[in-house]
């Protein structure tokens, strides 16, 4: 990767002082959950402050099931400040992200990002789609019924 002209030293001096990073997208609340019914989420990041020699980072992306991190899973490490997660189980997810510079050393961690999944009840799909048998049955019961009793009626005429 080709940095900007200056960008060299700076390189050298990330490993006494990597910036600490923020989710940019999408918005929150420390310490609320978003919540979320598609199983999917698209997360941002940036630096909190800028500096050319950002450009030289990279960023480790990682989720939990508890706020603590005790059983921490990494989604991403690269250069990309986004992530494109799917597949969300209907649970609450708690995301954080840092950044990564030479010789693995790494910066603080951002604010964590809470979300919560939550799907449709099982009980009420299949209550819906009870619902929706029933309608369908008695539009066929209609259909039949009405041409039923027009062929009954029917007189040709002669």
């Amino acid at each position: 990767m080709l940095l900007p002209v200056g960008t060299a030293i700076k390189a050298q001096e990330l490993p006494q002082k990597l910036p600490k990073v923020s989710f940019t997208s999408p918005e929150f609340e420390t310490g609320s959950l978003l919540e979320n019914t598609t199983g999917h989420v698209d997360l941002v990041w940036a630096p909190q402050e800028e500096n050319p020699a950002y450009a030289a980072l990279s960023y480790q992306l990682v989720s939990s099931a508890t706020k603590d991190f005790s059983n921490k899973i990494t989604h991403y490490k690269g250069p990309d400040m986004r992530s494109f997660i799917s597949g969300l189980e209907g649970r609450p997810y708690y995301f954080r992200v840092r950044a990564v510079g030479p010789n693995e050393k790494v910066g603080p961690w951002s604010e964590t990002l809470g979300l919560e999944v939550k799907y449709v009840s099982e009980g009420r799909v299949k209550l819906l789609m009870l619902i929706g048998a029933l309608c369908l049955l008695s539009t066929i019961l209609i259909i039949v019924g009405g041409s039923l009793k027009a062929r009954n009626t029917y007189q040709p005429q002669s």
